[in-house]
């Protein structure tokens, strides 16, 4: 039998095993016919999803009857369909068809299957197995640099640090200008605390190749910002302030996180920098309006300079936010004291001491008001 047109080969096949049930040429050649049918279904949906139609090549495949298949063409089939569910972005649907593909063809030497079901589990979040396929992928290629960098990863979601560091060192080694091993080290130093350890490495993987991914950029601008929260605890507020600086300019300048902004206004604040620091404050409760630590900050900031309108906007909206702190309410009362709202100061001192009847700064204040 030549050619494509095994339909008319099987119809012909069929009307003689109609007309004689044991004729074994027949059933042979019908066997042949419908193996070959599967062989051409298997080209055809392989053109499939080469081409990208990944629904196409999935109907095309699941029309194959396995059972009549070859254990090559079954793993072939298995494996693709795989891949396909891979390219979809459904790993636990993957994982299943490779695991089905190894189970036809176990070979260990199928080291690219093993290694697309070990990234299939990592996606899944079956870390510990995951591990376990990448760790038979590297067996059989010491240097299988994607094995190896999926392997970092795994380490690092199952918090082991150390070993992820280890690893890391011997992919850099492997492909020492590709960028992946320097991020995944990255990202093992910023867990482990190795801050400064970590920014270098984000800034290496940037180096090879990766500037343009953004889940990188935001871990680096993080690394960047931990440093900035670790220079400000240390009361080393200029050089917070560059870090910050320097985080800021890394991520999403118009919505920036809060916190480091905030922060970043507390180092401004300390170094002397008043006026920055309330524009970046101002910016704080842009982006986040409830945010109380900006609002007080913002408000004493104010109240120091006697700027007693801002104070009391800014000490209102940090009341409004947390209503049960007293020392904010106090100063707000203060503000409106200095101000000469005598009836709002009087007001604002009253209900602190509803709060907190042993509050003497109010107590005092309330006194003197009253006494005028």
């Amino acid at each position: 039998m030549r050619g494509t047109n095994v339909e008319s080969a099987l119809e012909c096949f069929d009307a003689v095993l109609s007309a004689d049930p044991n004729n074994g040429e027949a059933a042979a050649n019908k066997k042949g016919a419908l193996m070959l049918q599967c062989s051409l279904s298997s080209d055809a949906a392989n053109a499939l999803f080469r081409s990208g139609d990944f629904d196409g090549a999935l109907v095309k495949y699941s029309s194959i009857d396995l059972e009549l298949a070859n254990t090559e063409l079954k793993f072939q089939v298995l494996n693709n369909i795989g891949a396909i569910h891979m390219e979809k972005r459904d790993p636990r649907m993957a994982s299943d068809y490779f695991k089905k593909a190894l189970a036809v063809e176990g070979k260990s030497t199928m080291v690219d299957t093993i290694h697309n079901l070990a990234t299939a589990l990592k996606g899944i979040g079956s870390f510990v197995e995951a591990l376990q396929y990448f760790d038979s992928c590297i067996a059989e290629q010491p240097e299988f640099y994607s094995a190896l960098c999926g392997r970092i990863e795994v380490l690092n979601s199952l918090s082991r640090f150390d070993e992820a560091i280890e690893a890391s060192n011997k992919a850099i080694k492997v492909k020492p200008d590709e960028y992946r091993a320097y991020a995944d080290r990255g990202f093992s130093n910023l867990k482990r605390g190795e801050v400064d350890a970590a920014i270098l490495d984000f800034e290496g993987a940037m180096e090879r190749g990766s500037r343009n991914s953004a889940d990188l950029m935001k871990v680096y601008c993080l690394a960047v910002s931990v440093k900035g929260d670790k220079l400000l605890n240390s009361q080393r507020f200029a050089e917070a302030a560059t870090a910050y600086e320097k985080a800021l300019s890394i991520g999403n300048s118009d919505t920036p996180p809060a916190a480091m902004l905030f922060n970043y206004s507390l180092s401004l604040l300390h170094s002397g920098r008043k006026d920055e620091a309330i524009v970046n404050m101002q910016h704080t409760v842009e982006v986040a309006p409830d945010f109380f630590n900006a609002w007080a900050a913002m408000g004493l900031a104010f109240l120091q300079d006697e700027k007693y309108e801002k104070c009391i906007k800014a000490l209102t909206e940090a009341v409004r936010v947390k209503p049960e702190e007293v020392e904010v309410m106090y100063h707000l009362g203060v503000a409106y004291l200095k101000s000469n709202m005598l009836v709002e100061a009087v007001d604002t001192f009253r209900k602190v001491l509803t709060i907190n009847p042993a509050h003497e700064p109010s107590q005092k204040a309330l006194s003197m008001v009253e006494a005028r």
